[in-house]
């Protein structure tokens, strides 16, 4: 009997050390026309993954922005405007880096039929995440807004 108990112990002790990350993993995607978001809108602030699957035919980016002000996401709806919109990202928002990792390397930016990853922390805030395309033309797609609150 001892070595079931010892068998059935050493199973919990990898099940608890490997399950219950609670680091959120969002999802979103560009088509060529359409930048669709996968995941809650609602956090907790920590660490969060970015998936960006960029399933059209050329180069695209995610850029996700943390509001500095009071500014909501409909804020950013109406100032990027019809889509794709021409704005660069307004005065009242910073960039997390997600649109600039790490530069023209095999994974970034994002080329036809590729995916890539963003790791880092969110604090407090609204955030918007938007996709866009660098090559040939330039053209922002509003993908999400998220609110994060305190842990």
């Amino acid at each position: 009997m001892r070595p079931m108990s010892s068998i059935s112990l050493a199973l919990a002790l990898v099940l608890v050390s490997c399950g219950g990350s609670d680091e959120a993993t969002l999802r979103i995607a560009f088509d060529g026309s359409n930048c669709t978001y996968e995941g809650p809108t609602e956090l907790t602030a920590g660490p969060v993954s970015v998936d960006f699957v960029n399933e059209s035919d050329s180069v695209f980016r995610v850029n996700l922005m943390r509001h500095t002000g009071d500014e909501t996401v409909q804020e950013m709806v109406d100032y990027l405007g019809p889509e794709p919109s021409e704005k660069h990202q307004p005065s009242w928002v910073r960039d997390l880096g997600t649109w600039e990792f790490p530069v023209w390397t095999e994974d970034w930016p994002a080329f036809a039929g590729r995916t890539v990853r963003w790791e880092g922390d969110l604090e407090p805030s609204v955030y918007t995440m938007i996709c866009a395309s660098v090559h040939p033309t330039y053209g922002v797609w509003f993908g999400t807004g998220l609110t994060v609150s305190p842990a």
